[in-house]
């Protein structure tokens, strides 16, 4: 007799399944489910949620192959390019795993009302150049430092940049002969859409366009896999459709489940695992669903 916790009532009840083996012949094989509810236990939601998020190993999904290919064309060819694609696909992972495997890139991640003046700063203190002046003196330093380092400059979340820093970033690529790559979310390339007119000339010198999609049945193997290397391709698909291709969803629903399992004496081999995925999907969409 084995019972398995598979979810917790708003009243703080928990649902629990008794299972029920047959004679010695079919201790395997679960003839009878009957649901019963208990006051008191042990593991509750808050247990689950709150346990410190953990991260899947780096794998090379399909999100990363399209990323890298433009990537490298940028800095191989000192051209400028977009990659941009829903949120938690993976795109600063790329970005952070470009870096690593290159360290010559240099990488700048934007954020809200991130002004020209604070953009030139990052860019003089990631070459080691004293931030001073104008901008107009500042990209002078900069012109000098990278003419002809056949560098690639990354700018993350793109989609905070004003046309006007566009415009100035662009520069760099114009007098040191850099490559730039913009990566943002879907946004960031309708608004360089948008921007046909005054700015025209901005989106026209974007040379190596790049659109991600979610991430794949396969991508969803390759990643859960590498925290459950017996994962079952029900499993698998299971940890997909909950995630509708979202990595961040994908990678958080992964190790939550792992911790209800835990907590619940489930094997993750076992049938009842699985049950424990779709129930920890419902839980983390009732807290804020898919970022």
């Amino acid at each position: 007799m084995t019972l398995w916790i598979l979810r917790q009532e708003p009243q703080n009840d928990i649902i629990l399944f008794l299972s029920v083996s047959g004679g010695d012949e079919d201790r395997k094989n679960l003839t009878v489910r009957k649901p019963i509810f208990l006051k008191k236990m042990k593991t509750s939601h808050q247990e689950i949620i709150q346990e410190p998020r953990a991260r899947f190993a780096f794998t090379e999904t399909s999100v990363w192959r399209k990323f890298y290919e433009a990537a490298r064309l940028c800095h191989l060819y000192g051209e400028i390019g977009r990659v941009t694609g829903p949120s938690g696909v993976g795109k600063t992972t790329a970005v952070n795993e470009y870096k690593r495997r290159d360290d010559s890139a240099i990488v700048i991640r934007a954020h809200h009302r991130y002004s020209t003046r604070e953009v030139f700063v990052d860019l003089c203190e990631a070459c080691h150049i004293e931030p001073k002046g104008t901008v107009h003196r500042m990209m002078r330093e900069l012109v000098t430092k990278l003419h002809h380092s056949a560098r690639l400059l990354i700018l993350d979340e793109a989609e905070h940049l004003s046309p006007s820093t566009l415009d100035e970033v662009r520069q760099l690529n114009d007098r040191a002969g850099i490559g730039i790559l913009y990566v943002g979310i879907d946004r960031f390339r309708s608004r360089l859409q948008s921007l046909r007119g005054d700015y025209e000339y901005i989106v026209n010198r974007v040379k190596v366009p790049a659109s991600l999609r979610k991430l794949t049945l396969g991508d969803a193997a390759s990643l859960c896999r590498t925290v459950i290397p017996e994962l079952s391709d029900e499993c698998v698909k299971l940890y997909h459709r909950e995630s509708g291709g979202d990595g961040r969803f994908m990678e958080n629903h992964v190790f939550k489940s792992l911790i209800a399992a835990r907590h619940s004496s489930v094997p993750v081999g076992s049938e009842a695992f699985a049950e424990i995925i779709a129930q920890t999907a419902d839980i983390l969409l009732e807290r804020g669903g898919r970022k």
